[in-house]
């Protein structure tokens, strides 16, 4: 009754322009029913009648009373449209919008008054729609795309954690582009090899034996930091390690035999065919070869370290070789700085037990030699020829048809150097200082480092592989 009573209040300023408020004298005031619309009051609170709103007023309105009777069911129709849209989900609202649209198209008639406001809500309930529309669109497209990414992620980690050595069963060319060894080969190193481990069905690995090899064979060959091993691997980074430690212990002890200066029968029996007329007797080929290597903090092992021709930080190790390419004879690694020479002479190279009297032993011109094994061993030290030596400016045709021949066989050494850095391109290095010497072999005092022990395992491997000769048979 009280907001009734401010209504017909505001009514009654609107329409007479006064500001004068109307207030019942007794209980038996009543408003007549020609201030009403239809002429009388209605009880609907949205309804035009629910208070007076005709009074005699100078001013003239803009609507006709009337409008007001038309409008009020389409505006009822729209409060009610608003509130279900508000409760109702988009896919329910769309229906409902679409039959409350078609409904008002149905119901009125463009003559009505209200044709106008309903069809302009019919627009906004159209866009609504559209909108809706969009957005469910849009949830799906993202829906998707989270279950595609989704997807992808599950693939890439089952790729990431595949590699196995199962993959690698009876494929070859795979495995020797993980591991430079043929899957025959690798399984029988494997075979070898684990029979040394001892209780290795008790303990318990987070990785398999024959996994364990595999990713050790993948660091020789690729040089890949252990990180990413581990993660291809599923196992942590220290574990890694840990793994490849022991396995390049593990192989310098079991394979390092590989690398064997051989019997003398054996030589002459297996040199190629090629070398019985220029150098018969011919038992090794020798040649050193670089490292590269992180430059150390102390400043007296990097002067050690630093090299005459690579101007970096080096590790210099000898290298011998038959005529048929397979490395017989390893020196200990030895700092850049050192020269060829000194490094035949202090590795005990010169000695009696690898030299015969009459065997012939070729080199590089850096190799000033002769003398020396000529007075300890008795045999033929054969190197190029080098102009300005003993005062000559000239070489004679005969030294310049020897130093070609010498030249032309020497070659195989350099040719055993490169299969070898192909093969396992951690001999290409930057190798690390803990594969250089590690803390746990100076704690323990061992006299071999531990990059003397990575040189062997890849010589020996690169032995177990095909030779660089060419074989008439096969």
């Amino acid at each position: 009754m009280v907001e009734s009573h401010k209504q017909m209040c505001c009514e009654r300023r609107r329409n007479s322009g006064t500001w004068k408020v109307v207030e019942p004298t007794s209980n038996y005031t009543w408003v007549c029913g020609f201030h009403f619309i239809t002429g009388e009051k209605s009880n609907d609170e949205t309804h035009p009648d629910y208070v007076p709103s005709i009074f005699p007023t100078s001013s003239s309105t803009s609507a006709h009373p009337e409008s007001k009777i038309s409008r009020h069911p389409g505006k009822n129709e729209r409060a009610t449209r608003k509130a279900t849209m508000k409760k109702t989900s988009p896919r329910k609202r769309q229906k409902s919008d679409l039959s409350i649209i078609n409904q008002e198209v149905d119901g009125h008639h463009k003559e009505d008054p209200t044709f106008e406001d309903d069809r302009e809500a019919g627009i906004l309930d159209n866009e609504r729609e559209q909108f809706c529309i969009e957005i469910e669109h849009l949830r799906r497209e993202r829906d998707e795309a989270l279950a595609t990414v989704e997807t992808l992620e599950k693939l890439i980690q089952d790729h990431v954690q595949s590699l196995s050595s199962a993959e690698l069963e009876g494929n070859d060319q795979k495995c020797v582009q993980l591991t430079g060894l043929k899957w025959n080969v690798f399984q029988q190193l494997f075979t070898f090899v684990s029979s040394f481990i001892v209780s290795k069905a008790s303990t318990n690995y987070s990785l398999p034996l024959r996994e364990q090899l595999l990713l050790t064979l993948v660091k020789l060959r690729h040089n890949v930091c252990f990180e990413f091993l581990a993660v291809i691997m599923g196992i942590p980074e220290t574990t890694c390690t840990d793994y490849f430690w022991k396995w390049i212990e593990l192989l310098h002890g079991k394979v390092g035999f590989m690398v064997k200066w051989p019997d003398r029968e054996n030589i002459y029996q297996m040199i190629p065919h090629a070398f019985h007329e220029t150098f018969p007797r011919l038992t090794c080929i020798v040649d050193c070869f670089e490292i590269f290597i992180d430059a150390p903090k102390n400043l007296v092992a990097r002067a050690l370290c630093c090299s005459h021709d690579k101007e970096l930080c080096t590790v210099k190790v000898l290298v011998g070789c038959n005529p048929l390419g397979t490395v017989t004879y390893l020196s200990r690694a030895w700092g850049g700085r050192a020269s060829d020479v000194q490094i035949v002479r202090d590795s005990g190279f010169i000695d009696s037990k690898y030299h015969h009297p009459g065997d012939q032993i070729l080199a590089d011109r850096s190799f000033a030699l002769s003398e020396e094994f000529a007075n300890k061993c008795s045999c033929e030290f054969l190197t190029p020829a080098l102009k300005g030596q003993r005062g000559r400016k000239q070489l004679s045709a005969w030294e310049v048809e020897n130093s070609r021949k010498i030249s032309s066989v020497r070659i195989h050494t350099e040719r055993v150097i490169g299969l070898m850095k192909n093969r396992f391109t951690i001999l290409k290095g930057p190798m690390p200082l803990r594969c250089v010497q590690r803390l746990r072999d100076e704690s323990f005092g061992n006299t071999l480092a531990s990059c003397d022990k990575i040189i062997t395992v890849c010589a020996a491997l690169t032995n177990m592989g095909e030779s660089i000769v060419y074989s008439e048979r096969a």
